[in-house]
This record gives structure tokens, C-alpha cells and sequence, in this order.
């Protein structure tokens, strides 16, 4: 994907998908480095219904006064999931657009 968008950079991508957070690949192709940005993803597969129950957590915190990093943590301490919900990036980020 970076080679068909050289210039993209987004600014938050959560990939709610099996695996996407076994290692740096996507946070790379995203071009989100620990200083900018950030991205979720989860380290192994993850069943259906508990990753809809901490997305549901997780949009409910991540409400712009919240870091995105403390709303997967407290989203991960609501719901019991069998992966780990990975982070990336600036822990300070709230996830505004301005």
C-alpha cells in the first residue's frame, strides 16, 4: 500500500482484524511511528463477538478528552478478550482533528 500512496500518513487507523498487531507491518505501512499518531491492532485472532464488545468500550472512551492510548486500556479492563489489543504511537494522542 505504500508503494501505490507514497505521501499517505494518516493519523489513527484501528485495524480490527485477526493479527493485525502481531508486529510493526501495518503501523509501517501507515507510516504511525511511536512519536506520531497511533494504531490499534490485535496479536493473535480474535473471536468475533469479543472484539464488537471492545470496540464498543473503546469508541465509547476514545471521545476526544481521552488519549487513545488510556481508551484501549480501559476498554481492554472492561471486556474479556482472548488477544491483546495492540498499540502504537503517541501515547498522548487524543485523536481530534485539530
Amino acid at each position: 500500500m505504500s508503494s501505490l500512496y507514497p505521501n499517505l500518513q494518516l493519523r489513527f487507523v484501528f485495524l480490527d482484524a485477526c493479527s493485525t498487531g502481531v508486529n510493526n507491518n501495518w503501523p509501517n505501512v501507515f507510516k504511525i511511528r511511536n512519536g506520531w499518531g497511533a494504531y490499534i491492532g490485535w496479536d493473535r485472532p480474535v473471536y468475533e463477538e469479543q472484539a464488537y464488545n471492545f470496540s464498543r468500550r473503546f469508541w465509547q472512551y476514545a471521545d476526544g478528552h481521552t488519549p487513545i492510548k488510556r481508551a484501549v486500556e480501559k476498554a481492554k479492563a472492561d471486556v474479556s478478550v482472548n488477544a491483546r489489543p495492540v498499540f502504537v504511537g503517541n501515547s498522548t494522542f487524543y485523536g481530534t482533528a485539530n
